[in-house]
């Protein structure tokens, strides 16, 4: 039955059979697909889907025209590049929706539907749908942003992903003064064009995939130490005398700016990190 084939016995004797095999096309329903299942724009902006349409009847079925109807919210604009496809049993065919939001969308998440069918056929008839989600939000600021030494005289920024409500955060810029110096898709970046001895200001702001961009962050200063690090009084595994930083004997950054990080630190021959 799967490939529409009917056997049927019509006699038999001792040693032999009479069957009587005949073929049929048994419809089966088409399957139809939407991707990306959602995507974000601006409003009035024009956004593409993939339609595909797969014929899931068996081999003897001949070829089915499938019509194609798509559904978008009111005041919206959707088109079909092709309004119709022909498939064979087995075949998948493909064709683009597009759909323009209105200039005065509202931010949120829109339904969106489309239907595949053969009007001669009630079981070739299937429906998906997919999302447009309008996003004018910008990400809210990040709140954490913090400034370490690394390297004597390099900045280290980290900071972590804020919210949004939208799109999603894609990438940050970070500001140095005042004036931009990078821009990064990850939550931290180093400042490797600083001096030593002076102090410098930070902040980063966040754009969305649509580029709404977030206020500022909240302020870091940090003083840049010098590049011989400091003299130092005393000593320890805890790095613990004036005239410069502690250093940390397990963080990756060398605190105490005198080249060295760690358990390679001379401060750290005693720490239990080191041991």
């Amino acid at each position: 039955s799967t490939s529409g084939f009917v056997v049927t016995q019509l006699s038999h004797d001792a040693t032999s059979a009479t069957l009587q095999i005949s073929s049929d096309c048994t419809a089966l329903p088409n399957d139809v697909v939407l991707t990306p299942a959602d995507q974000p724009g601006l409003p009035g902006d024009t956004l593409g889907y993939t339609v595909q349409v797969t014929n899931n009847d068996p081999t003897l079925c001949g070829a089915t025209t499938f019509d194609l109807d798509a559904t978008a919210p009111g005041g919206w604009s959707a088109s079909l590049s092709a309004a119709s496809m022909t498939l064979g049993p087995g075949d998948q065919g493909q064709t683009t929706l597009s759909v323009t939001s209105p200039m005065d969308a509202l931010d949120g998440s829109y339904a969106l539907s489309i239907d595949a069918y053969d009007p001669l056929e009630s079981a070739h008839q299937a429906s998906t749908g997919a999302i447009y989600v309008v996003d004018t939000t910008a990400p809210d600021p990040v709140g954490d942003l913090a400034a370490s030494i690394k390297r004597k005289t390099q900045v280290q920024l980290n900071w972590s992903v804020p919210f949004d409500s939208g799109s999603g955060v894609a990438s940050f810029d970070v500001f140095r003064d005042g004036a931009w110096i990078a821009t990064t898709t990850t939550t931290s970046h180093t400042d490797r064009n600083t001096s030593s001895g002076q102090t410098y200001s930070y902040h980063v702001t966040a754009a969305d995939q649509l580029g709404n961009r977030s206020g500022p962050s909240n302020l870091a200063e940090i003083t840049v130490g010098s590049s011989g690090g400091g003299g130092k009084k005393g000593g320890g595994p805890d790095g613990g005398g004036s005239g410069r930083a502690r250093e940390v004997c397990d963080d990756g950054i060398d605190n105490d700016d005198d080249g060295s990080i760690d358990c390679s630190d001379s401060d750290c021959r005693r720490a239990k990190a080191c041991r």
